[in-house]
């Protein structure tokens, strides 16, 4: 809205009309400058709302570039960033007989845009997220989240214009959740079940992990350590929680964690208590314990995560001989400098903390420890380290570090995965997947 005014006739002109009216014109000014002035709302995409359902299964939009666009960063920090493009998508489950659910929604820039997502859930809850780096014009960048069976209501899609100059292209789609056909080993189809909890024991922050001989489930959550223990005669399967805590895992917490040996089936349940941590662990899932000394010192005070996996060279061991196996490590971060210790009589004791990193090389949140079945290498992933995310590699079990930056992923958001499958290892980038919930 303009409001002209003529130097030389303002004067004339407000004195020839009545007071009030003068009076309104200057409310209605007021109110324009009032209007411009306004801290900036959320930026909205063409059109700014949408709904899907079982009648409407899709919605489209076009995202918009936000008059200051909050250049250079991959999060919108919250649903309604003005330096984001912020969609409205209205969620309306489907009618029970239509079965489970998915709502998959999709981005895709133009040309070497760089556009990241990410859903917030109706209470403003960041719930999906999805940062891939720029595309070509002939393939573009394109973003997806993945809901499944979200509860009604409206959430929002907003896009972070990390390096952008046109418009993206949104949709929504509400689909039948299917199985996966298997490709190359048979034609049994793939699906997931859920099995919830009959005891209604909190879940928060869980991790779990699965002892290959008996097929048992671990499962951590706060101060309870839950075996499930599936029969797979019915279909479909049925499943039995059993809770298997032990008295010094389950006393107190700053965070919790568990980690099962997949060579060994030995589970290990790890208890924050700030400069170390309460450990124990168990050859039989739960039915018996063993204390541990907990971590090596020194350790952070923070997020600590407990793997394993076989020596690298030139220590060995034989995986049948009465010593454990496999090498245990224990690692935590702190402030400025994130350790790892190791154990080499499967986790009962620990070797002193051996700095990953220091502040000038990383900060910020690191993800769990793994080590390469292949050759023992041993990493730790970090969310941060001078612009991009990274991760700590030993190749000479545990003894040195050396941080290794991976190309053309900028700093993510929360702490990221790394895996080690016998072929070569990989990073999850800054995003969280959890099976277990």
């Amino acid at each position: 809205m303009r409001v002209l005014f003529s130097q030389t006739n303002a004067g004339s002109a407000l004195a020839r009309v009545p007071c009030c009216s003068r009076l309104r014109r200057l409310l209605a000014v007021c109110l324009a400058l009032a209007i411009v002035l306004l801290p900036g709302s959320a930026s909205a995409a063409t059109p700014s709302s949408g709904t899907v359902s079982q009648t409407n299964s899709t919605v489209t939009w076009t995202g918009q570039v936000p008059t200051v666009p909050a250049a250079g960063s991959s999060s919108c920090s919250g649903p309604n960033n003005p330096g984001c493009d912020n969609f409205k998508l209205t969620i309306i489950p489907p009618d029970p007989t239509f079965g489970p659910y998915v709502v998959v929604i999709q981005t895709i820039s133009q040309g070497t845009d760089d556009w990241d997502l990410e859903v917030y859930d109706p209470n403003g809850k960041l719930i999906g997220s999805s940062g891939n780096g720029p595309g070509t014009p002939n393939s573009p960048e394109v973003e997806s989240v993945t809901l499944t069976n979200p509860p009604a209501g409206t959430y929002t899609v907003s896009a972070a214009p990390f390096a952008v100059v046109q418009p993206y292209q949104g949709s929504a789609s509400l689909q039948h959740l299917t199985a996966t056909a298997l490709g190359g080993n048979g034609t049994e189809l793939l699906s997931y079940a859920v099995y919830p909890n009959p005891n209604g024991v909190s879940g928060g922050e869980p991790s779990c992990g699965v002892d290959w001989k008996t097929k048992k489930v671990m499962y951590q959550a706060g101060l309870t350590t839950l075996r499930v223990s599936f029969n797979d005669c019915t279909s479909p399967a049925t499943a039995r929680w059993e809770d298997v805590s032990f008295i010094t895992t389950s006393l107190v917490s700053l965070d919790a964690i568990l980690f099962t040996d997949s060579h060994t089936g030995r589970t290990f349940v790890s208890q924050l208590t700030g400069q170390d941590s309460l450990s124990a662990f168990t050859d039989d899932d739960g039915t018996t314990w063993i204390p541990s000394q907990g971590g090596g010192i020194p350790s952070g005070v923070d997020h600590e995560t407990v793997g394993g996996g076989i020596f690298g060279p030139p220590l060995t061991r034989d995986p049948n001989g009465p010593i454990y196996p496999d090498a245990v490590y224990y690692c935590s971060q702190d402030i400025a400098t994130a350790f790892c210790a190791r154990s080499d009589n499967g986790g009962a004791t620990y070797g002193a903390g051996v700095p990953t990193w220091t502040l000038s090389d990383c900060g910020g949140l690191h993800g769990h420890v793994k080590v390469s079945p292949k050759d023992g290498t041993v990493y730790v992933p970090n969310k941060g380290c001078n612009g991009l995310q990274a991760v700590a590699v030993s190749e000479n079990n545990g003894i040195t570090w050396t941080v290794r930056r991976v190309p053309g992923i900028s700093a993510g958001i929360w702490d990221p995965r790394s895996a080690s499958p016998r072929t070569a290892p990989y990073i999850s980038a800054a995003t969280t997947a959890i099976a277990c919930r």
